[in-house]
């Protein structure tokens, strides 16, 4: 539970740091890089006070790996040997962690340009997009109470964009 709740803190200070970094006029790359390399650091230090797994020689070459790649890609049922995974490892979190750094970018952004609380909104429902591909392509269709968290989520959506400057009330 002490996890949960520092990964909301921890998640919800972001648009909040964004918003007043934006506000006082700092550098918005040079706040992302900061929090990138405060991450990168931080992840760092877990895995050398406790290794979770075990790094040793990696005895593949360019060549082994984009056949072994081939392999996998034309076999359904086709695995990557130990040292082709570390490197197919390697070269998504390389890929994900370029997609991450940007979309921290536009995500201050966002928050500069739409507030803090509809930014913060959107990024959370971001989740919604690998739901749909999950239902969709693994057919984990959710429960009862699954879809009623969703469907909450998405009427979020329509009151976060709800202007109320122009709703009057008729008395």
């Amino acid at each position: 539970m002490v996890y949960l709740f520092l990964a909301i803190l921890c998640s919800s200070s972001i648009a909040l740091i964004f918003k007043y970094s934006e506000g006082a006029k700092m550098n918005r790359y040079a706040v992302t890089s900061v929090n990138y390399f405060t991450a990168f650091t931080i992840s760092l230090l877990m895995i050398i006070i406790k290794p979770s797994i075990k790094i040793y020689g990696i005895n593949i070459s360019v060549a082994n790996f984009i056949e072994e790649f081939t392999d996998v890609l034309s076999r359904n049922n086709a695995y990557f040997s130990k040292d082709a995974s570390f490197i197919w490892a390697v070269l998504l979190g390389a890929i994900g962690g370029i997609f991450f750094f940007l979309s921290f970018i536009y995500y201050q952004k966002s928050v500069k340009e739409n507030g803090a609380a509809l930014s913060g909104t959107f990024g959370k429902l971001g989740i919604l997009v690998p739901m749909v591909f999950s239902i969709l392509f693994w057919k984990e269709i959710p429960k009862v109470f699954q879809w009623v968290g969703i469907f909450i989520a998405l009427l979020s959506i329509i009151f976060a964009n709800i202007s109320y400057d122009k709703i009057r009330v008729q008395v």
